[in-house]
């Protein structure tokens, strides 16, 4: 049995910043740290770790900050499109992965 499964944007933003975090700690800077660093306010920085939302420029600037801008860069290249096919009954018959480009 296949289940489809969707995050939330909400799911998602959180799991980002908990990245973040993860990867400020390895790289052992504190937040006032990082946001000296990457000119992001302090409160930006702190609202971002606590609730996943931040401009994406801010963003972009903690990424680089953090030496991780090329992941950004990845971002899109390749999207791959999951059509579903379903029968009359609205029962699963097929997926296909298709490439774009």
């Amino acid at each position: 049995m296949i289940t489809l499964f969707q995050r939330t944007w909400k799911e998602i933003d959180t799991d980002i910043a908990k990245r973040m975090i993860r990867l400020r700690k390895r790289k052992k800077l504190s937040q006032r740290e990082l946001a000296a660093k990457s000119g992001v306010s302090l409160g930006s920085l702190k609202r971002f770790e606590q609730s996943g939302e931040i401009s994406l420029q801010s963003f972009t600037k903690l990424a680089i900050a953090l030496g991780v801008e090329d992941e950004l860069d990845n971002l899109f290249t390749e999207c791959q499109a999951v059509r579903l096919n379903f029968s009359q009954s609205s029962k699963l018959h097929s997926i296909s992965t298709v490439s774009e480009k």
